[in-house]
């Protein structure tokens, strides 16, 4: 099979794995925290609450700014859904021009395409929660919108390398205060970098960058900005989440990191069968020809890479514990396949001979990738064909039609007690919370949340929704109803 056909393949797989995703956005809904700070907005401007979330909360200065834009603050559920093919097609975009920007010198426009095919269908079918990711607008305005301002640096920091500009140099200081107003663990990992990576070009040249000088400069000061803001030990001090034990930390750490790379590591693995001959080995040789190198030693680069993603796992369970770490782990596993792949490369290159036999075995290690990556894309259980699956039973129709049912009772209701139906079925792609009966008291602020944004008495379901059903059992369903179909 000629490469071009196997670039052609990962573009049409990119289509395929993108299609139902948009698709799922048109039965998305509010949940949680967008009906409690859409409230807040009503009632305060965005400065007040900008002061109080600061000095009360948290030291994440941009989130709230964004959380202004949530579309459920003016009560349009169109925009909401608008706003998740937006953040959809926005990721999907970012990683086309990091793929483009950062292979245009080694790479035709077919193979970055065919590149940025196989990172979006890592990305979206092994996500550790794709609700998160990109559904719930809380989660995915200060995450997901801090993983496309992160790769964006990226491009940014390959632009100043090769030429510095006053405006590129701008847009990166730019992306670092931002990154590093959305949430803590970009935070650390934009920080990390940056002072990696200058002293990286410091030990190389011999001497100090002025422009990535000037970056850590900036990094430092946002990161105190965001780190030292009376919010966080204010909420810290009411939560009492730091009493754990160092040996807690550490095994809870260990366990969670081997069940997310366990989950990871089989497509990754089938991808970079594919990504050495049809990518990785053309770079490595076109670099070698023209005597190019990415100014990091392989050594250097994963001490580096092995460093931080082991102190971000420490440092999730000692600040989460073992609670919200989704959406916590789509920021780390943006990182983690980065760094994967920024390390195979590095090996492809230090290693210049293993990149000229995998060129030699081309068409055969190529075809044996497309084959392995393939079957992964159509595994039951990743979120692609989760996300088929919620369209095709009818799982998401069903969950939008039940909850504007719901919504139409609770406006109806006069009591101080509105009780409405549990829902029947579960959407796992989009959904992330809903309300829960008065017996469970701990997440009953969701409640309050929804009844005061619809303006009405206490809402309550008679049950608790069900837990989502196993793609494989879904598929039995919609079996047995078109056998039933059929004999009618």
């Amino acid at each position: 099979m000629p490469k071009r056909s196997i670039y052609n393949i990962l573009i049409i797989s990119g289509i395929y794995i993108l299609l139902p995703f948009l698709c799922l956005a048109r039965y998305d809904y509010p949940s949680a925290d967008d009906y409690g700070y859409s409230m807040n907005f009503s009632k305060h401007s965005l400065w007040y609450i900008v002061r109080q979330d600061y000095f009360n909360m948290s030291g994440r200065y941009l989130s709230r700014f964004i959380y202004w834009l949530n579309p459920t603050r003016y009560h349009s559920l169109r925009d909401y859904r608008i706003a998740s093919v937006v953040i959809i097609l926005l990721f999907t975009a970012t990683v086309v021009f990091l793929a483009r920007s950062l292979t245009r010198e080694y790479l035709s426009s077919r193979q970055s395409l065919g590149l940025s095919a196989l990172f979006i269908f890592l990305y979206f079918s092994k996500a550790p929660a794709i609700s998160e990711a990109f559904y719930w607008f809380m989660s995915y305005s200060i995450y997901q919108l801090a993983n496309i301002f992160t790769m964006l640096l990226l491009i940014g920091l390959v632009s100043l390398r090769k030429k510095h500009k006053l405006l590129t140099f701008l847009s990166c200081a730019i992306l670092c205060i931002a990154i590093m107003g959305c949430n803590e663990v970009s935070l650390i990992i934009t920080f990390l970098s940056i002072y990696c990576y200058t002293l990286s070009q410091y030990l190389n040249n011999k001497r100090l960058d002025p422009w990535l000088a000037a970056l850590c400069v900036i990094c430092t000061i946002a990161a105190i900005a965001a780190i030292a803001a009376p919010g966080n030990f204010t909420r810290l001090n009411g939560t009492q989440q730091f009493s754990k034990s160092i040996t807690w930390t550490i095994a809870g750490s260990l366990s969670i990191t081997a069940v997310h790379v366990s989950q990871w590591i089989t497509p990754i693995l089938a991808a970079s069968v594919l990504y050495v001959p049809a990518f990785g080995a053309p770079i490595a040789q076109k670099m070698k020809d023209t005597n190019k190198s990415f100014g990091i030693s392989l050594k250097n680069f994963i001490w580096f890479f092995i460093g931080v993603f082991c102190f971000l796992q420490v440092f999730v369970i000692w600040v989460a514990g073992g609670s919200n770490l989704g959406r916590i782990f789509d920021v780390i596993y943006l990182f983690f396949l980065l760094g994967c792949f920024f390390t195979l490369q590095l090996i492809l290159n230090s290693n210049f001979q293993l990149a000229k036999k995998a060129t030699g075995y081309s068409a055969a290690l190529s075809l044996l990738g497309l084959a392995l990556v393939i079957s992964c894309l159509f595994d039951i259980n990743n979120n692609v064909s989760t996300a088929y699956v919620d369209i095709v039973s009818g799982k998401a129709s069903t969950y939008d039609r039940e909850l504007a049912d719901r919504e139409k009772i609770v406006t109806r209701c006069q009591s101080d007690t509105c009780h409405v139906p549990a829902l029947s079925a579960i959407p796992s792609t989009i959904f992330f919370t809903d309300i829960r009966p008065s017996s469970e008291r701990s997440g009953l602020w969701v409640n309050y949340a929804y009844s005061n944004y619809l303006n009405a008495g206490f809402v309550v379901p008679d049950k608790a929704a069900p837990a989502p059903t196993r793609n494989i059992e879904s598929l039995r369903d919609i079996g047995k109803a078109l056998r039933l179909q059929m004999i009618k």
